[in-house]
């Protein structure tokens, strides 16, 4: 090992390499699959109803005979950033919600809301901190404080109480923006719905993704398994042949191929086994960062999950291209000729 140091460390190295692939391979299908299966834990209600006015053509306030159906407002403003202004949704909900329930709802002061799970993972957000919003068409700032977070949410979102709401917004009595539902409203005209917000509009990414390139991902763990074949091979043929005088002279003092083999790809096989260890580690933790940076500039946002199973097989697609290289290892080893140590005496 230690006359083989700087070989190691490059090996080292390029398995780390090989990881950072292997996370991307492997956690953006998990990453997909965990959205996809958790969705219902990310919505506060199974429909959305966003209506594009709160009266009908004839000027009545639109209801329904939902029991379950609770009004809700909306609006959206701007974060704005050197990268990019993002969309944030602002929600104006009962206090006593049935669907949004927070801690505390009745007694936030006028400027103080809580804000989605997402809003804050994505611009490290924590309570007490003071958020500040633009609107989208007039020069107007908005500052909140931010009470504490909602976990049932997959959108860059704030809440606030429907009273001030109104107030903060200038907004009429009266006025709301939609519904939140478990069942279906089938007593308000389709004419008066803008938009229907279901589980599916919210997987429906994740689906697009997982066709796009869940496919790829298989072919690029495939990829990464006979990249690191191919470089563990390399690394261990100059290793093999730096010794190949040596392992001559162990041929004509009686040792046989699997003796010599484990004497110098043992060796070889622990230091790949804790590379790709302490790799499996490494790699998970620089693509949770690399993704990071990759969604600050995209609208939206959702973390990088990897499941125990997935270091798993991180693990297990280095050490299957390592097995493959073993096999030529111990080919070369047996082919050196007894007579190289005698050729090179000086």
């Amino acid at each position: 090992m230690f006359q083989n140091v700087a070989n190691y460390l490059i090996l080292f190295v390029g398995i780390f390499f090989i990881m950072v692939m292997l996370a991307m391979a492997v956690g953006m299908p998990d990453t997909l699959d965990y959205y996809k299966k958790n969705t219902d834990s990310m919505m506060f209600a199974k429909y959305q109803y966003v209506l594009k006015s709160y009266v009908d053509a004839d000027g009545n306030v639109l209801e329904t005979d939902n029991s379950d159906a609770e009004k809700f407002d909306m609006t959206s403003l701007l974060r704005r950033s050197d990268e990019f202004d993002e969309e944030v949704s602002v929600y104006g909900v009962e206090t006593d919600s049935a669907y949004v329930k927070l801690k505390d709802m009745d007694s936030l002061k006028d400027n103080e809301v809580y804000i989605s799970d997402s809003f804050a993972d994505k611009y490290g957000i924590k309570p007490g901190d003071t958020i500040k919003l633009d609107a989208q068409y007039e020069k107007k700032t908005y500052k909140f404080k931010v009470k504490g977070t909602y976990d049932k949410s997959q959108s860059i979102a704030v809440f606030m109480p429907i009273e001030h709401f109104a107030d903060t917004f200038d907004f009429a009595d009266g006025r709301f923006s939609g519904f939140l539902s478990d069942t279906k409203i089938k007593d308000i005209d389709e004419s008066n719905i803008a938009t229907t917000i279901t589980i599916r509009d919210i997987t429906k990414m994740a689906d697009q993704l997982d066709h796009s390139m869940g496919s790829y991902m298989q072919y690029f763990q495939v990829l990464c398994i006979l990249l690191s074949a191919v470089m563990i091979y390399l690394l261990t043929k100059l290793i093999i042949e730096k010794n190949e005088t040596a392992i001559s002279m162990t041929k004509i003092l009686g040792y046989d191929n699997r003796e010599i083999a484990s004497l110098y790809l043992v060796s070889t096989s622990i230091v790949v086994v804790i590379s790709d260890i302490i790799s499996v580690v490494l790699g998970a933790k620089v693509m949770d960062i690399v993704w990071r940076i990759m969604l600050q500039t995209f609208s939206g946002w959702f973390s990088f999950h990897m499941t125990p199973v997935g270091y798993v097989k991180m693990f297990a697609f280095v050490l299957i291209g390592y097995l493959i290289v073993t096999v030529f290892d111990f080919s070369r080893i047996k082919r050196i000729p007894m007579d190289m140590a005698l050729k090179n005496v000086e």
